[in-house]
């Protein structure tokens, strides 16, 4: 097995608190890793940056096209305290002759001790300090999306959006149509139906917003079996609700 496991934390007053263990295998010691962490006193971390850019341009009365870049931006951290593990690999080469004693090859508890070390450097973390300040992006979103109304109804829209979530080994993709209803000036709602990297949704949304308040209720699936108190049977969803009031 092979990996480089690293823990990066920029904060204020924070220090990782290490404890000493004994390897296994005589002789060789004792190995510091990390078990803990303290944050003392509190303050600003970091100073940083960011804007968000969009435009929507209207073909004609019924077609309209959009797209924006979203967190465009970057933070400057004054500190950065690194822990990674000592080993990056493990190899395990099996038990090939071995004894219960040392009269004939090497013991197996000798060999299984070596094989235990070996792991305490791979899978635990070592304090290495502050590494001085860094800079990280805050990992940008970009927006294609268009949309288009019903001649024959208007209060009915059909929209499409493409999203791309650029940020290193955390990008994701994903691309979402939508039908959109809007029967009164204060009324509004949508069914959408979304994929990205790691699975398909299907989800819904209403929208209340008479003049000065605004309410909403979503749920990132749409309700099939169900038991008699409406619990969805069989499946995940999160509701999210919102209110905003003018003043």
């Amino acid at each position: 097995m092979s990996g480089k496991a690293t823990a990066n934390m920029s904060m204020k007053g924070f220090v990782y608190k290490s404890e000493a263990s004994d390897y296994k295998e005589p002789g060789k010691g004792t190995y510091q890793h990390v078990n803990d962490i303290d944050i003392d006193g509190a303050g600003i971390g970091g100073l940083g940056f960011a804007v968000d850019l969009g435009a929507v341009y209207k073909i004609n009365d019924d077609f309209s096209v959009s797209a924006s870049v979203l967190d465009l931006g970057f933070i400057n951290w004054s500190n950065d305290m690194l822990a990674e593990n000592q080993s990056k690999t493990f190899v395990f080469n099996g038990f090939h002759d071995v004894s219960v004693t040392s009269s004939r090859g090497e013991e197996l508890e000798v060999k299984a001790d070596r094989y235990s070390d070996q792991l305490a450097d791979f899978a635990n973390l070592k304090d290495m300090g502050d590494q001085g300040g860094r800079t990280t992006s805050l990992g940008a979103t970009i927006n294609l999306g268009c949309e288009y109304t019903l001649p024959v109804y208007r209060k009915l829209s059909f929209g499409a959006l493409a999203s791309s979530h650029v940020n290193g080994d955390y990008s994701w993709t994903e691309g979402r149509v939508s039908a959109n209803w809007r029967p009164l000036k204060w009324l509004d709602g949508g069914v959408i139906f979304a994929v990205n990297n790691f699975t398909t949704s299907m989800g819904w949304i209403l929208n209340i917003h008479p003049k000065g308040y605004n309410f909403f209720v979503g749920m990132d699936h749409l309700l099939g079996k169900t038991s008699k108190e409406l619990i969805p049977l069989n499946s995940n969803a999160n509701i999210a609700l919102g209110m905003n009031i003018a003043w």
